[in-house]
């Protein structure tokens, strides 16, 4: 786990620090624009400048962006809902204490197994949305 942990905040560290570096403008349109008056007359080239130089894949607010929103927004929701879940089956299991010998202790088991993979896969979501985010709008412009 501390080196799971270790490689996340290597990966964000490098990412922070190489920010400016990779950053690129993704308009290909711009030297094809600027050659003539008569090709900055042309409706693509008016197109191509109005859009601005954010990528409307990749950017900010581009497709990869919201969908990586949408899916973190519903994996969530789901993750929420497995921790709901897993405190039902503590309940109805019959304990909630590891010393506790009366109850149902596979049923405790298969609880805290449910609740522990329901916040790992919240934490995964968190930081690969976090990621996602942090590429879209810092490097990726």
């Amino acid at each position: 786990m501390r080196r799971i942990l270790l490689a996340v905040l290597i990966l964000i560290t490098s990412l922070t620090l190489t920010t400016q570096v990779m950053a690129f403008d993704s308009n290909p349109l711009d030297q094809a624009c600027s050659s003539s008056t008569k090709a900055q007359a042309s409706a693509t080239c008016k197109q191509a400048t109005a859009q601005g130089t954010t990528d409307p894949i990749a950017g900010p607010g581009g497709i990869i962006s919201k969908t990586a929103d949408i899916i973190a927004l519903v994996a969530g929701i789901a993750a929420v809902i497995l921790i709901i879940i897993s405190g039902f089956r503590f309940i109805t299991a019959g304990g909630i204490a590891s010393g506790q010998r009366s109850g149902d202790p596979t049923g405790v088991k298969n609880a805290r197994a449910t609740l522990t993979a329901a916040l790992i896969g919240l934490v995964v979501i968190v930081l690969s949305w976090a990621i996602v985010s942090y590429v879209t709008d810092n490097i990726i412009r």
